[in-house]
């Protein structure tokens, strides 16, 4: 199998979570090509996760902003709370309860864990993303 970013044949491929032209959500590259990609963590030494926008994130750098925010995840929480529709709360309600499912954390922590992947995908900061959504009173820029 060939590196699709610069034709070698490598011993070893690996598939990166970068959209194709055709269509695709990954890209298959060799070690040198996956390591100057926008899909490599330099901090972690790994390939971030994909989304299906195309948008990617380092699941690894993802937990570690979590972990520094967890002592005001509640206080976020609380606010969004306040400032969103019935609808757009129901709509984070479901999304969390799934979240929770797979991490086992709790309300709190799972919005703040979508918030951060967001802001991480985006190259924002979480503050950033907070604003946004306080901004438009929406869910809709962390769910989608």
């Amino acid at each position: 199998m060939r590196c699709e970013l610069c034709g070698s044949d490598p011993r070893r491929i690996l598939l990166l979570p970068l959209q194709r032209t055709d269509g695709r959500l990954y890209t298959y590259a060799c070690e040198e090509c996956a390591k100057e990609s926008s899909a490599f963590c330099y901090i972690h030494g790994r390939i971030h996760q994909g989304f299906s926008d195309g948008s990617t994130a380092c699941l690894f750098c993802v937990e570690e902003m979590v972990e520094v925010r967890k002592p005001y995840a509640l206080g976020i929480w609380s606010n969004l709370l306040k400032i969103l529709s019935p609808t757009d709360k129901e709509w984070l309600t479901s999304a969390y309860e799934l979240g929770s499912i797979v991490t086992g954390d709790s309300e709190e922590i799972t919005i703040l864990r979508f918030i951060v992947c967001k802001a991480l995908r985006t190259r924002r900061t979480p503050e950033e993303v907070l604003r946004e959504m306080d901004a438009g009173h929406s869910v809709t820029s962390i769910l989608l």
